[in-house]
């Protein structure tokens, strides 16, 4: 070998080396990461844009179950995507199952079986995300596809005793909806002050229960109030 072959060998390994080691160094952060991520969802964005899947001395068999795993993971995590409430407990409970899962061993590292119970666990993730979507999606249309009011309406529902009966409640919830976003399309300055949207808010919520017979309590006006001034201002802080 000649002298210049000889360093473009050399430096061909050398690339490799580095390129070797980062992604080592990359799968350990990722794997600390999912362990005590605080954020979930972000990180999980991150895991499965950026993970490199390197099976190494595997049969073409595994090479198709590889295949199968990391197509059953995108999927998962597009339906995890999907989501339209993070506060909703069976969805932190499906994120919290898929963080122990990614985070028991570097991916690149399972063998055939473990890639196998994996996509089982994955499929069974993905379901229940189907499912739990599926239904958020059905109640925010009732809303007139804003999912704001679909989010305060599980909230109110979680807290018990529950204000009303979910058809009483969608009719409360759904007549705030159009006299909130009325007076907000009139004047914009609404947003700007919380303590004072929600005391504009209060003679409308205890308007829309008494028409509807529903007896509250002080503080039951005050968590609906809670819950939807919530939703606009995360919405307009998230807008901004």
């Amino acid at each position: 070998m000649d002298t210049r072959n000889y360093l473009i060998f050399s430096l061909e390994n050398i690339s490799s080396l580095y390129n070797e080691v980062n992604n080592r160094i990359n799968l350990i952060n990722l794997k600390h990461n999912l362990q005590n991520a605080e954020d979930m969802s972000a990180v999980l964005n991150m895991a499965l844009d950026e993970i490199d899947f390197n099976f190494r001395k595997i049969s073409e068999k595994e090479l198709v179950i590889a295949d199968r795993f990391r197509d059953s993971l995108e999927r998962t995590r597009k339906e995890m995507q999907r989501n339209l409430d993070p506060q909703d407990p069976e969805y932190v409970s499906l994120m919290e199952e898929l963080q122990r899962l990614l985070s028991k061993k570097h991916i690149e590292e399972l063998n055939a079986d473990e890639m196998t119970q994996n996509i089982s666990d994955l499929d069974r993730i993905r379901n229940a995300a189907e499912k739990r979507n599926r239904e958020d999606l059905m109640l925010t249309l009732k809303y007139e596809n804003d999912p704001k009011f679909m989010r305060a309406h599980k909230r109110l529902k979680e807290s018990p005793p529950p204000i009303a009966a979910d058809l009483v409640l969608h009719k409360i919830l759904l007549g705030l909806k159009h006299q909130i976003d009325g007076r907000i399309l009139s004047n914009e300055r609404l947003l700007n002050n919380e303590p004072y949207f929600l005391k504009d808010m209060y003679p409308l919520i205890k308007k829309e229960l008494e028409e509807s017979g529903v007896q509250y309590s002080a503080s039951q006006i005050k968590y609906i109030g809670s819950c939807i001034s919530s939703e606009y201002f995360t919405e307009r802080n998230w807008a901004s």
